[in-house]
């Protein structure tokens, strides 16, 4: 489950599988938050009373300011994507 994608922007299908790199929607804003976000939630159904909530797995990221080969997100981090804080980086060098 992934709530908050912005309005008319997902790519996939219910039920359909994705892999790494896939778009699945551009990131939106409820209305109700100071910032556009995305919240996601892995589970092993889709029914009631209450799905059980299953950890996962990132690769190749910043947590924190440390690179992260894979590993899970902890509550509280300043997680990016590796690519795109490392692009950042080079930008903001003087030349």
């Amino acid at each position: 489950m992934i709530p908050y994608l912005k309005q008319g922007s997902i790519k996939v299908k219910p039920g359909q599988r994705v892999k790494q790199g896939d778009v699945i929607g551009q990131c939106g804003d409820s209305g109700s938050t100071l910032a556009p976000h995305i919240e996601y939630r892995l589970q092993n159904t889709a029914g009631f009373p209450a799905p059980v909530t299953l950890p996962a797995q990132f690769v190749d990221y910043v947590a924190d300011g440390k690179d992260v080969t894979i590993g899970e997100p902890l509550r509280g981090q300043m997680v990016s994507n590796q690519k795109q804080a490392a692009a950042a980086e080079t930008a903001a060098k003087p030349q």
